[in-house]
């Protein structure tokens, strides 16, 4: 798979700002900007982690990683724990807290305030 790879070189530790509404993963697909997440805050994560589980199960199917999508498959995204979390996000994007863009989302919007 070297596309993954030379895939996965290109946009680990980069913030991941999305255009219009779509981000890449390291296989390449574009998939949908996540909903806002304060992860300070386990009632806020639950819309997240859902994104974030399907769109796990979804690159899977696509890469047709058989044993990886049965393993999703038996998640619950309603409780996912911070390592999951962490796991998934290596799996879709390479590192284990990527950044979406969304702080600077939120200084800009302080900064008008």
């Amino acid at each position: 798979m070297k596309i993954f790879s030379i895939a996965k070189s290109l946009i680990s530790n980069q913030v991941r700002s999305g255009k219009d509404g779509f981000i890449l993963t390291c296989s390449g697909r574009t998939i949908p900007m996540p909903p806002y997440a304060d992860f300070q805050n386990d009632y806020e994560l639950t819309p997240y982690d859902q994104w974030l589980v399907c769109q796990a199960q979804q690159e899977a199917e696509a890469t047709r990683d058989e044993v990886m999508l049965s393993r999703l498959l038996s998640i619950d995204p309603f409780a996912l724990t911070e390592e999951l979390r962490g796991l998934l996000h290596d799996y879709l994007f390479g590192e284990t807290a990527p950044c979406f863009g969304i702080d600077d989302l939120i200084t800009i919007e302080r900064k008008i305030e």
